[in-house]
């Protein structure tokens, strides 16, 4: 079954949380709300790792923040946004080894990735062409990482390592993508 099913008309705020090992997704929401998935705990992940589904699935509609969560060796995405969320805030995490993407998003607003560590060899099973990191829909996005010296690795991933698709701007700083199947970076 799932790790967590959520199902609610308000917003939605979960706190030191794993959810790993499940037969289905590891997360699995639905809100016209806000999803909020954060830590308070120090040198803790939030974990959706090895679940037979995806490790995360929002159909939430507001806007989704998402801190310090690994999201890894799932059958499906580590996180799928599988209804349009207002906009997204992804901070810290990996997404690595999945069935298909590392992270798929899907926005009407902005989404901003700070600090991922990585999204690589994602499509995991070979079972079609999958990405590192996917975005849909967003106005302008964002990935930058705190360090100068930091980078979000993105590699070995069946399809595009990074792919984006935006109407406004978009701001890249700190990405090392290489072997993906298709394009490193592919922005339209």
């Amino acid at each position: 079954g799932y790790g967590l099913f959520l199902a609610s008309n308000k917003n939605i705020t979960l706190t030191n949380l794993d959810a790993s090992g499940n037969g289905a997704d590891g997360l699995w929401v639905d809100t016209p709300g806000n999803l909020t998935i954060s830590k308070t705990l120090p040198n803790w992940a939030n974990g959706f790792n090895r679940n037979g589904g995806d490790g995360i699935l929002s159909q939430a509609e507001g806007a989704v923040s998402l801190l310090y969560c690994e999201a890894s060796d799932n059958g499906n995405s580590g996180v799928n946004f599988n209804s349009t969320a207002k906009a997204a805030t992804i901070t810290g995490g990996r997404f690595d080894n999945n069935g298909d993407n590392g992270l798929y998003i899907n926005v009407s607003g902005n989404v901003v990735l700070a600090n991922i560590e990585s999204a690589s060899n994602n499509d995991s099973d070979d079972s079609g062409t999958y990405e590192g990191i996917y975005i849909t829909g967003a106005t302008n996005v964002t990935l930058k990482n705190a360090s100068k010296t930091a980078s979000t690795a993105i590699g070995g991933n069946s399809g595009n390592g990074l792919s984006i698709y935006s109407t406004g701007s978009v701001a890249i700083t700190g990405v090392n993508a290489w072997s993906n199947g298709g394009h490193g970076l592919y922005i339209s």
